[in-house]
C-alpha cells in the first residue's frame, strides 16, 4: 500500500500535500504571555468593550441560558453522524468514505464533543479547533495520514489577520507578545457564525442577549433587596425609660430571636409594609428570559411550561425551533466537510474531484403511530408498503407457521335478527369474510392499472413537449391566440384497452360469484396475458378462452362503454392542457418572460394537472378502472336477474373488504341486502369514494328461500346521519 500511494503521488497531476503533524496553538495563558481579551480587530462592540471572557461566562453563571444552549447543541449532534460516499457504486469512493469514518473514530476524544465545541461559534461568533495530524499505519488502508485529535482552542486567545478582501491570511496568539507566531489557517477548523462582509469573528447570539443577561443578573440583586426590605414589618419602639443602647438591643433581638424580654415601660409595635412593585420585578425578569429564549430557540413554548399557549401554537413554535436546529446542523456539517473531510482526503488521495460527505446519521422523529398513519396514507394512494418496512417500524415480527395467531376482530355486517339465528350460507360467509375473493380481484386489477398508468404517463411527456413546440411560434410573435393540434388517439387507445380489460375481468368475477366453487375465476387470476393489457380484439379472444363467449350485443356494449369512457377522459385532459398552455402564454407575453421561463411555466402548469403526476394517474387508473370492473360484474349479473333464469338473482349483498382502510360508508353498507330493481343498487354501485374496493355480490333465489334474509330498503344511518356515496361517486 505504501508503494501504491507513493506511485499515485509521483504520477498524479496534483500530488498529495504533506501535513504539519505538530500541534501549534497553545492553550494556557502562561505559554503566550499576557493577553488582553479586548480585541480591537473584532467588530463586535460587546467583545471590544467587555471582552470575550464576559460572553464565555454567560452560560457558566446563568443556568437558564446554559440549558437553552445545551438544548440547541444536543439537537444538532444527537442523531450521530455518518460518512456517505460520493458514488455508492464506485469501490474507490466507498473506500474513501469508510476511511474518513474510521479516521474520525480513531482520533482522541469523542467526535460528538468536538462538534459541541464547534457549535460554540453560534453563541460566541466563532470557534477554533486545531487539526492534529499523524501518520497512521492501518491494516486496512496501509500507510495514511490520520487525524490524531481535533482539539478545541479558546477563541478569545486568537486574532485573525486578513487581506483587504477579508480573506484570512494567518492567525496569531499572544497579541502583546514581542513576536507572536503566525499560524496557518489551514491547520484549523474555523467556524464563523454570521460572518457578514468577510468578518471572520462573526456575530454570536451571546452578544445579542448581553443586555438581557445583564439586566437579569442585576435584577435579581434588586429583587432580593426588595424581598428583604418588604419581607418583614418595620419595628416601632417607644423606649420609655430605656436608653438608645437598650432600644438597639431589643430591635436586634426581635429580628433574631423567637422570644424577647423588654425593659419596663417600653412598648413595641409593628408596621406592616406593602410593596406594589414585586410583580413588576417578576415581569421584568420574565421579559428578559423571553428575549433570551427567542434569541436562542426562536420561540418560547418548547423551553418551559407556561399557563398559556394552545397545542397548535406549540406545534408552530416547535416547527420554528426545528428549522433553527436544521440550519445549525447544515452550518456545522458544511464547515466540517470543507475544512476537515476535504483536507483529510487530499492528504491521502491525489486528483480527487468528488469527495465523501460527512452528514447526520439517518433518523426519524416521528412516533410509531405517526409512521403507521403515513404508511396507511401512501398505501391508500396506490403505493406498495413492504412487510420488512412494517416490521422495522413497528418491531412486530411476521408470524411463523407454528405461532399462535392473534385473530383480528372483524366488523360484523348488519343482519336481521332472524338471519343471525340461522346457519350462514355461502353468500353470507362471502359477505362477512375479509373478502378474500375481493382482494384477489383488486390485486388483479392493480396489474392492469400499473401497465396502463405507465403507458399513459409516457404518452403525456411527449404531448407536453409537443405543446411547448407548437406554442413557441405564438410566444415569439407575441400572440396570445393559440389553438394546438394534438391528437387524442394515443391516449384514447391506452385508456380504451385498460377499461376494456378491467370490464372483462369484472365479467369474469361476476361469473365466478355465480359459480358455486368459483374455480373458473380462480384460474383466470393465474392466466392474465403477459402484456396485461391487450388490444380489444385480442382481449375478447382472451376472455372467450376463460368463459362462454359474449353475445354480439354484449360485445358491442362492452367496447362502446370502454371507448366512451376513454374518449371522455382524453378529451378532458387535452382540453385542460390546452387551456393551461394558453394561460401561461398570455402571462408570459404580458410579463415579458424569456423563453426558458415560458417553457418552465408550461411544464409546471401541466405537471400540476395532467396525467403525468401520480395523483392524476391514480384518479384515472384506480377509480375509473375499478368502476369498469364493477360495470362488467353487474352486466354479467343482468342475464341472471331474469325470472326465467335458473335460480335467478333476487337481491344483492354489498361486499366490502374489511380492514383498517375501509371507509365508514362501505363498513356500514357491508352485508346489507337490497332487492333486484332497488335504486340503491345502481346509485351505490362502486366506486363510492376514492380507492373504493367494494362490490355487489348476488343473492340467488334458493339462498333467499332458505335463509329468508331481511331485505334492506334504505341507506344505513350512523350517529343520526344517513350515509351515502361520496360526492361525484356512485353510478
Amino acid at each position: 500500500m505504501q508503494f501504491k500511494r507513493l506511485l499515485s503521488q509521483m504520477f498524479a497531476s496534483d500530488p498529495t500535500p504533506t501535513p504539519d503533524t505538530s500541534e501549534r496553538a497553545v492553550t494556557t495563558a502562561s505559554a503566550y504571555g499576557t493577553r488582553s481579551y479586548y480585541s480591537d480587530t473584532n467588530p463586535d462592540k460587546i467583545v471590544a468593550t467587555k471582552g470575550m471572557p464576559y460572553l464565555q461566562q454567560i452560560p457558566r453563571k446563568n443556568g437558564y441560558t446554559y440549558g437553552l444552549e445545551q438544548q440547541r447543541k444536543n439537537r444538532s449532534t444527537g442523531p450521530g453522524w455518518t460518512v456517505a460516499p460520493s458514488d455508492p457504486d464506485d469501490a474507490n469512493a466507498v473506500m474513501m468514505a469508510e476511511f474518513c469514518a474510521d479516521a474520525l473514530k480513531r482520533m482522541t476524544g469523542r467526535f460528538a464533543d468536538s462538534q459541541k465545541f464547534m457549535l460554540d461559534g453560534i453563541f460566541l461568533g466563532y470557534s477554533i479547533a486545531e487539526l492534529v495530524w499523524d501518520d497512521w499505519q492501518s491494516a486496512t488502508y496501509g500507510s495514511r495520514v490520520g487525524l490524531a485529535a481535533l482539539k478545541s482552542k479558546d477563541p478569545a486567545t486568537f486574532d485573525f489577520h486578513t487581506d483587504k478582501f477579508g480573506n484570512v491570511e494567518y492567525l496569531t496568539q499572544g497579541k502583546y507578545s514581542s513576536n507572536p507566531e503566525q499560524l496557518d489557517p489551514n491547520k484549523f477548523v474555523i467556524a464563523t457564525y454570521e460572518g457578514k462582509g468577510g468578518n471572520p469573528y462573526g456575530i454570536g447570539i451571546y452578544s445579542r442577549i448581553y443586555w438581557s443577561d445583564w439586566f437579569i443578573t442585576e435584577g435579581w440583586k434588586i429583587w432580593g433587596s426588595a424581598v428583604e426590605r418588604y419581607g418583614q414589618p418595620i419595628i416601632i419602639v417607644e423606649p420609655g425609660n430605656a436608653d438608645d443602647k437598650g432600644v438597639d438591643d431589643v430591635i436586634n433581638n426581635v429580628q433574631r430571636s423567637t422570644g424577647i424580654k423588654i425593659p419596663p415601660g417600653m412598648k413595641i409595635s409593628f408596621l406592616e409594609t406593602r410593596s406594589q412593585g414585586q410583580a413588576g420585578y417578576e415581569r421584568f425578569i420574565t421579559e428578559h428570559k423571553t428575549n433570551i429564549q427567542i434569541a436562542i430557540l426562536g420561540q418560547t413554548l418548547t423551553s418551559e411550561q407556561g399557563s398559556t399557549g394552545s397545542q397548535a401554537l406549540g406545534n408552530v413554535h416547535k416547527s420554528v425551533r426545528d428549522e433553527i436546529i436544521k440550519d445549525d446542523t447544515r452550518w456545522m456539517y458544511d464547515i466540517l466537510n470543507e475544512q476537515l473531510i476535504r483536507r483529510l482526503v487530499d492528504f491521502n488521495w491525489a486528483d480527487v474531484v468528488d469527495y465523501p460527505t460527512l452528514m447526520p446519521a439517518p433518523t426519524n422523529d416521528m412516533t410509531i403511530k405517526e409512521q403507521v398513519e403515513v404508511m396507511q396514507m401512501v398505501q391508500s394512494m396506490g403505493y406498495d408498503v413492504t412487510q420488512n418496512h412494517v416490521e422495522n417500524v413497528t418491531s412486530i415480527q411476521r408470524a411463523q407457521p407454528d405461532d399462535d395467531i392473534l385473530v383480528k376482530p372483524v366488523t360484523q355486517p348488519q343482519f336481521s335478527a332472524e338471519s343471525k339465528t340461522n346457519p350462514m350460507g355461502k353468500v353470507e360467509k362471502f359477505a362477512q369474510s375479509t373478502s378474500t375473493e375481493g382482494r384477489k380481484i383488486v390485486n388483479t386489477l392493480e396489474e392492469i392499472e400499473g401497465e396502463g398508468s405507465e403507458q399513459y404517463g409516457e404518452l403525456w411527456k411527449g404531448i407536453r413537449d409537443d405543446l411547448i413546440k407548437q406554442a413557441t411560434p405564438a410566444f415569439e410573435a407575441g400572440k396570445v391566440a393559440f389553438e394546438p393540434s394534438i391528437t387524442r388517439k394515443p391516449l384514447t387507445t391506452v385508456l380504451n384497452k385498460t377499461y376494456l380489460m378491467s370490464y372483462l375481468v369484472g365479467r369474469l368475477s361476476g361469473q365466478a360469484a355465480l359459480d358455486a366453487t368459483r374455480e373458473k375465476f380462480k384460474q383466470t387470476l393465474t392466466v392474465l396475458p403477459s402484456d396485461v393489457i391487450l388490444p380489444p380484439k385480442e382481449a375478447l379472444e382472451w376472455y372467450n378462452t376463460l368463459s362462454d363467449p359474449m353475445s354480439g350485443k354484449a360485445v358491442q356494449v362492452a367496447r362502446g362503454y370502454a371507448l366512451d369512457r376513454a374518449s371522455a377522459v382524453a378529451i378532458d385532459d387535452i382540453g385542460h392542457a390546452s387551456t393551461v398552455v394558453r394561460n401561461v402564454l398570455r402571462e408570459s407575453i404580458n410579463a415579458g418572460w424569456g423563453f426558458d421561463q415560458f417553457q418552465k411555466g408550461v411544464v409546471e402548469g401541466l405537471q400540476e394537472y395532467t396525467a403525468i403526476t401520480p395523483t392524476r394517474l391514480d384518479l384515472i387508473f384506480r377509480n375509473v378502472t375499478m368502476s369498469a370492473l364493477n360495470e362488467g360484474r353487474m352486466d354479467q349479473f343482468k342475464e341472471a336477474e331474469e325470472p326465467a333464469a335458473i335460480n335467478p338473482i333476487v337481491a344483492y349483498v354489498y361486499d366490502a373488504i374489511m380492514d383498517d382502510r375501509t371507509s365508514d360508508f362501505c363498513s356500514s353498507m357491508n352485508g346489507r341486502k337490497y332487492a333486484v330493481g332497488d335504486p340503491i343498487i345502481k346509485s351505490a354501485q362502486p366506486q363510492n369514494h376514492h380507492n373504493c374496493r367494494s362490490m355487489w355480490s348476488p343473492v340467488v333465489q334458493t339462498e333467499q328461500d332458505k335463509k329468508k334474509y331481511t331485505i334492506d330498503k334504505a341507506y344505513p344511518v350512523k350517529d343520526g346521519e344517513v350515509l351515502t356515496p361520496a360526492k361525484g361517486f356512485g353510478a
